[in-house]
């Protein structure tokens, strides 16, 4: 995905571990405004890490990559604070799509950094 959001113009910040992540949005909370991890990574799930961000200040709009996209596994993410969840494998539309609508979301209208856990 960060390949893909690079090749659409996109600022980016990968992480490979969730804690990094963590660490990050929450040192640097007003330049990320948008968070995208996969559900399956080390040392802690997508939704914890999701968790976490959503108790920062300034909280960043948030997707859950998964490859587990069941009906009530979707509506139990979106209920536990995620903001779109996005199917694996994807394709750099459907990337594009789900960034495009939560940029849409943003309430002051500036485009957001968007990092990766």
């Amino acid at each position: 995905a960060e390949q893909m959001l690079k090749k659409l113009g996109h600022k980016v910040r990968g992480f490979a571990n969730p804690v990094d992540a963590l660490t990050y949005i929450n040192d640097a909370a007003d330049q990320v405004g948008l968070l995208i991890t996969d559900q399956s990574m080390p040392c802690m799930t997508g939704l914890e890490l999701i968790g976490a961000v959503r108790e920062l200040p300034a909280r960043p709009s948030t997707v859950l990559s998964t490859s587990v996209p069941e009906a009530s596994t979707v509506a139990d993410y979106l209920a536990h604070g995620v903001d779109a969840v996005l199917p694996k494998p994807f394709t750099m539309s459907e990337l594009e799509t789900v960034v495009r609508k939560q940029f849409e979301l943003q309430p002051d209208g500036q485009q957001p950094r968007v990092s990766g856990g």
